[in-house]
């Protein structure tokens, strides 16, 4: 079935700056997808207006605290786990989350969500490296590039109810994968007079391209657009990767 979006003769022009892109014909036709998605669209009408229904390709991995032998004390109940996030001052150390979420007392029924480890950023003499050193008793991290045998993670807590419905998992003692089930929304602009800068970055959207509309808890939280080569990096199919998953559960 065709698009119903309704038509429109403007084109795109320098000085105009809308909402999500700089072509009001595109700006348009985006703020009528954006509205419709946050009213709850089937995925009959997905299929009928070509809407990709997708979730974001990059995994995190879930452990439900344990006192397991082999397990890190910052992962056992009655213990802390402080939170190390992707940024360094200017001493080139790793920064601890800000406020409340900088430390988190472990439960039972408290679960860990690591995006995996940390790595030097760009112009640092140890680029791209992973940071090593060591975990304290009490969760904290000295990093000790030359001897370090811990690698230092950006890791987080969370709870067992909460990574049940944002992940669809049942965190378990032992590390798993899992993908956060807010989905994303991808429309291919094959229209040349559609294309433009979208997003708060501006990223030029060629012929071909795709708009990427991201949400959260069923709203819209970022627009922008995405090339052919980095959709397959970024994304993947929301119901080819649900079914799979309940195949397996």
């Amino acid at each position: 079935m065709a698009e119903t979006f309704p038509k429109t003769n403007k084109t795109e022009t320098s000085n105009f700056e809308g909402e999500y892109c700089n072509n009001p014909k595109l700006e348009e036709k985006i703020k009528i997808i954006v509205t419709a998605l946050e009213q709850g669209l089937t995925d009959e009408q997905l299929e009928q207006l070509r809407i990709k229904k997708m979730i974001k390709a990059t995994p995190t991995f879930i452990l439900k605290a344990n006192n397991k032998e082999g397990t890190p004390k910052r992962y056992q109940p009655g213990n802390q786990l402080v939170t190390y996030i992707d940024e360094f001052d200017k001493n080139s150390n790793p920064k601890i989350e800000a406020g409340d979420y900088a430390t988190a007392n472990i439960k039972k029924d408290s679960v860990i969500l690591s995006n995996g480890p940390i790595y030097y950023p760009k112009g640092h003499k140890y680029e791209g490296q992973q940071v090593k050193g060591f975990y304290d008793e009490n969760g904290y991290f000295t990093v000790d590039q030359k001897n370090g045998t811990d690698l230092l993670n950006n890791e987080y807590v969370s709870d067992i109810n909460f990574v049940k419905n944002a992940y669809g998992v049942d965190a378990k003692p032992t590390w798993e994968k899992g993908y956060k089930l807010d989905p994303s929304y991808l429309i291919q602009i094959n229209n040349p007079d559609e294309t433009g800068l979208i997003g708060k970055n501006k990223i030029r959207l060629e012929t071909g391209g795709y708009i990427a509309i991201d949400t959260k808890k069923g709203k819209v939280v970022s627009v922008h657009a995405i090339s052919k080569t980095d959709l397959e990096k970024t994304y993947m199919d929301y119901t080819t990767y649900t079914t799979e998953k309940n195949k397996n559960a």
